[in-house]
């Protein structure tokens, strides 16, 4: 207790007390003077104490004071009764200095002093106040997070950029979410969260369009009937807008480009029930293939001998979609052949694939490659496979594992044949549920390659569209549709991504680029960079999607001022470095997210490589040596956002007529 009045002052948390004593005639205080080295002192533990006196009394006058007997050495004048000691002074003794004091009894044999000083008795009350009331010092809750700006959509440029500035970017923890102050990041709906469906609706009909002639091809009825639904069948689109499929062909681009490279998967031949491991000792939804690359000509034949071996083994019973046979072994064990499918055969090149990219021009301008309603279209640069055009050369029962499309974009497929496409489609609201599968399987939903099992998504109450893509037929992948293809025949596919210019779309986009972070995975679409081009490129006359767009030009110009007051505080040089039409966009090399405008780079590397801020300084926490660049000013920025206005809506004229459907799984309507 004496110890602990003694101290109380220097420790991590105060407790007040008020000390009443009934000693009188004795003024307690001490003065300065009275206070040296040889008179103060020292506390002894009790196992160095002398014999100790009758115990004291306690007299308890309530529950929050005791009434104690303290026991007072005789010392020098001025004793002080405040000074802290460090732990050792009540554990080890140390021997009495000369003139320190009355001298000391010790337990030791043969150090007993003959002479001993009876201690005089003083009484005090001790009041302790309650533990509620207890103040703790340097406590982590006492520290406030740092203010962040209050802003809004109305705002304009300058008033977002000084409201960041009087805010300021504090201990640089900036955030890079593109969502609302305080939004989490977006999270998949399991299965338990969706309602339960029928038998019926677990294998539901696929949505079909037949499209007779121009006129239906470029309707605006069509575009709608396909946005409204998770994937379609339109039929009849080629030969509606005269387009010549046979450009696409195997020989069409052996003639052209006979060198041209290909990528090549190998896998196992199996059917599209069926996902074997690699040992063929039980079906998994992992889907394995090995990679390597070829060319067209020698890819075309591989194709041509299989075609031949398999039309002379058949004989009159040959079909360009030939029957798998299924066999096993004397153990039962499956006897599966491999096959090798020739994907992402890429189109792009202009001078090279002219006359295959002006063909698809023909198409109603929300299924074109290029169109100024294609979000995509407004990126700056090419995007391989999403907005340019990729050929697919298919043998029987080559598949594409399971997976949504980049950024939830949709995804336009045209067969050009000979052989038939098998397809399985999930609305996007289940990927969630399809996610929890993929765990419960041990395979990676976004990095893995896997192929689900009917019986699994039926057994989860998942629902699945499955029919079958014919020549000439075009397949729309709607928003975030999970889907997967395995070919039936032997055939081409051509397929690119569209974004149409929809809030749904946008949104969809947005939140897979948030949940991309989440997952440290690299978002192939730059949502912010695209939202700035497409503000300066187009009229918006949806208010929810102009209300999103803007939402994120507001978010990254705070992201921008903040990002550049914190690296003028640390005392970062700050140098302007400029976007160069069809310049790709930059992204961070340690967690591959997109960078725009302000990124970080050594100053005393050659080659600079890229670090978004929060990387950069796990490298340097004062980001010494970096350099911050800029990428636009903040004028130029302002001035983009401050003309970017929600525009009139004009309404459409017209209506006409067009027959639409529903196909029966794997029927031929």
């Amino acid at each position: 207790m004496s110890a602990g009045l003694s101290t109380g002052r220097e420790r991590n948390y105060k407790i007040k007390m008020s000390v009443q004593t009934d000693i009188s005639g004795r003024d307690r205080r001490t003065h300065p003077a009275d206070q040296d080295e040889s008179s103060l002192k020292r506390f002894k533990s009790s196992s160095l104490a002398p014999p100790a006196p009758p115990a004291p009394v306690l007299v308890s006058k309530d529950e929050t004071s005791l009434k104690i007997r303290i026991s007072r050495y005789g010392t020098a004048p001025g004793r002080a009764q405040h000074k802290t000691l460090p732990l050792e002074e009540f554990s080890h003794p140390r021997p009495p200095r000369p003139g320190s004091g009355s001298p000391r009894l010790s337990r030791r044999a043969g150090s007993l002093d003959p002479s001993p000083v009876k201690p005089e008795l003083k009484m005090c009350e001790v009041k302790l106040n309650n533990l509620s009331s207890v103040k703790v010092e340097n406590s982590e809750d006492d520290v406030k997070p740092h203010p962040t700006p209050i802003l809004n959509i109305k705002m304009t440029g300058s008033e977002i950029v000084s409201e960041c500035e009087r805010v300021g970017p504090g201990t640089g923890e900036i955030s890079t979410s593109v969502l609302d102050e305080g939004e989490p990041c977006p999270q998949p709906k399991r299965r338990h969260q969706l309602p339960k469906l029928s038998s019926e609706q677990l294998l539901p009909n696929t949505p079909c369009v037949h499209v007779k002639n121009k006129q239906e091809a470029f309707s605006p009825q069509l575009l709608e009937w396909c946005l409204q639904r998770p994937i379609t069948v339109i039929r009849g689109l080629p030969q509606a807008c005269d387009m010549d499929l046979s450009l696409y062909t195997t020989k069409s681009l052996v003639e052209c480009h006979p060198n041209h490279p290909v990528e090549i998967r190998t896998q196992m031949e199996q059917s599209s029930d069926e996902n074997w491991d690699p040992s063929l000792t039980k079906e998994v939804w992992y889907c394995t293939s090995s990679r390597s690359h070829t060319t067209i000509a020698k890819y075309a034949e591989y194709l041509t001998t299989s075609f031949k071996e398999t039309k002379e083994k058949l004989g009159k019973d040959f079909s360009f979609n030939p029957k798998l046979e299924l066999k096993s072994d004397e153990n039962g064990t499956p006897i599966r052949r491999t096959i090798k499918f020739g994907t992402n055969c890429d189109l792009s090149d202009e001078k090279k694939w002219k006359p295959q990219i002006q063909e698809l021009m023909k198409l109603p301008c929300w299924l074109r490659v290029v169109s100024a309603g294609n979000m995509l279209s407004h990126i700056g640069h090419q995007i391989l496979g999403m907005n340019t055009i990729q050929l697919y050369m298919k043998v029987p029962r080559s598949r594409t594992p399971g997976h949504q499309e980049n950024n939830n974009f949709a995804a336009v497929n045209i067969n050009i044949g000979p052989g038939d496409s098998e397809w399985f489609g999930v609305p996007d609201s289940y990927w969630g549920a399809i996610q929890e599968l993929c765990e419960k399987s041990d395979v990676d939903y976004l990095h893995g390659s896997w192929w689900p099992k009917m019986e699994d998504l039926k057994e989860a109450g998942i629902p699945c569209y499955r029919f079958m893509q014919r020549p000439g037929e075009v397949v729309w992948v709607n928003t975030g549709c999970v889907h997967w293809v395995q070919a039936s025949g032997w055939c081409n596919n051509v397929a690119w991504n569209t974004g149409p210019l929809t809030y749904r779309q946008y949104t969809a986009a947005i939140e897979r680029y948030e949940w991309n972070k989440s997952q440290r995975y690299q978002s192939i679409v730059a949502m912010v960079f695209l939202t700035w081009t497409m503000a300066q490129n187009i009229r918006v006359t949806d208010f929810e999607l102009f209300h999103s767009m803007k939402r994120t030009m507001m978010r990254s110009l705070r992201q921008t001022v903040l990002m550049r007051q914190f690296a003028i505080e640390q005392g970062v040089p700050i140098r302007f470095h400029g976007h160069k039409p069809n310049e790709p966009v930059n992204y961070c090399m340690i967690c591959e997210e997109e960078v725009f405008n302000i990124f970080f780079v050594k100053g005393n590397e050659r080659k600079h490589v890229v670090h978004c801020l929060r990387c950069a300084r796990q490298v340097s926490k004062d980001l010494t040596s970096w350099i911050c660049l800029e990428e636009y000013t903040l004028e130029e920025l302002k001035t983009v956002y401050d003309n970017f206005v929600l525009a009139d809506r004009t309404v459409p004229t017209g209506d006409n007529p067009l027959s639409l459907s529903l196909v029966n799984n794997n029927s031929t309507c």
